[in-house]
C-alpha cells in the first residue's frame, strides 16, 4: 500500500472500527499525523497563535488543536483496526491510558505481524486488495 493510499484509506474509513489494517497502513498514517501536528505547531509558533495558561505555560496552538480534531478519529479507527489485525479486541486501545507501561504495550501490539489469512475480525488486508477501499 502506498503512502497516499494509506492516508486515503484511513480518512475514508474514519468511522469504521470493523475489519483489519496492515502494519503499513497504520504506520504510514501514524507518520502522516505526526507530520501534520508538528507542522501545525511550527506554524503556530511562527504565526503567533500559541496558547498559554495563566502561568504562561505552553498549552499548544490553535492550528495544532485543529489538526488534532481532524486526525483523532481516523487515527483511533486505524489503531483499532490494527489491533484487529493482530487478533486483539479494540478495547486494547485504552491500554495507552496506563502510565509508562501502556503506551509501550500498545506500540508492541502495533508493531507485531498480523495474523495471516482469516481471523475473527475478517480477512487479511494484505491478501484482499479490494478491502483497502471498502
Amino acid at each position: 500500500m502506498s503512502f497516499g493510499a494509506a492516508i486515503a484509506s484511513c480518512f475514508a474509513k474514519f468511522g469504521s472500527f470493523e475489519g483489519r489494517a496492515s502494519r503499513a497502513e497504520y504506520w504510514r498514517f501514524y507518520f502522516f499525523c505526526l507530520a501534520i501536528l508538528l507542522g501545525a505547531l511550527v506554524l503556530d509558533f511562527n504565526v503567533g497563535t500559541t496558547i498559554t495558561d495563566d502561568n504562561g505555560e505552553f498549552q499548544g496552538g490553535i492550528l495544532f488543536w485543529l489538526g488534532v480534531l481532524v486526525v483523532f478519529f481516523p487515527f483511533m479507527s486505524v489503531s483499532v483496526r490494527r489491533l484487529h489485525d493482530t487478533d486483539r479486541s479494540g478495547f486494547w486501545f485504552w491500554i495507552q491510558l496506563v502510565p509508562l507501561v501502556g503506551p509501550i504495550v500498545f506500540m508492541v501490539f502495533t508493531c507485531m505481524k498480523g495474523t495471516p489469512g482469516e481471523n475473527r475480525f475478517g480477512s487479511d488486508a494484505m491478501s484482499d486488495p479490494s478491502a483497502v477501499f471498502e
